[in-house]
């Protein structure tokens, strides 16, 4: 019969080293296209999720949990997806500010406690605990990941396994 191990809770370097894998995985195979090609459109609808994941890490990171001001294009009053319109940004320039964003998530995690909760006065699910915004960016990570492929497996045919 196997050993029985009692059930740990995760510890935040265990947590914070599974987000770090999903970070990595929008620069695997990048989607480009030449303007105004349906692989420029698509392209572009993946340059759209990494400013999105770029502006979920920095909402639920920096507002939600540690309290800061709520700044950015979904606290503007534009449109509601602002924060994955990129128009005309070199996608490296999109890839640099997503690197940037998760080394700052990643040293929030590294300085708190999985128990600490949030802090930001004006959004109620700041009650959450890190470790249930680390599990939720994992999630949308990992969602959003998924959309990136099968927009470049319409653009280059080719099938992608992470």
């Amino acid at each position: 019969m196997p050993e029985h191990r009692p059930h740990r809770r995760p510890r935040p370097a265990g947590c914070a080293r599974f987000l770090r894998r999903w970070h990595a995985v929008p620069h695997r195979r990048p989607v480009a296209g030449r303007r105004g090609t349906a692989r420029a459109r698509l392209s572009g609808a993946g340059a759209g999720l990494v400013s999105h994941l770029r502006w979920a890490e920095h909402s639920w990171f920096e507002v939600v949990f540690l309290g800061r001001p709520a700044v950015g294009p979904q606290f503007d009053d534009g449109p509601e997806d602002a924060d994955m319109r990129v128009d005309d940004l070199p996608l490296p320039q999109l890839f640099a500010g997503y690197e940037r964003q998760c080394a700052v998530s990643n040293e929030i995690i590294a300085a708190h406690a999985l128990d600490d909760v949030g802090s930001h006065p004006d959004f109620g699910i700041s009650a959450a605990n890190l470790r249930w915004v680390v599990f939720h960016m994992i999630e949308e990570t990992a969602r959003h990941a998924g959309h990136m492929d099968a927009i470049r497996e319409l653009v280059d045919g080719k099938k992608g396994h992470y």
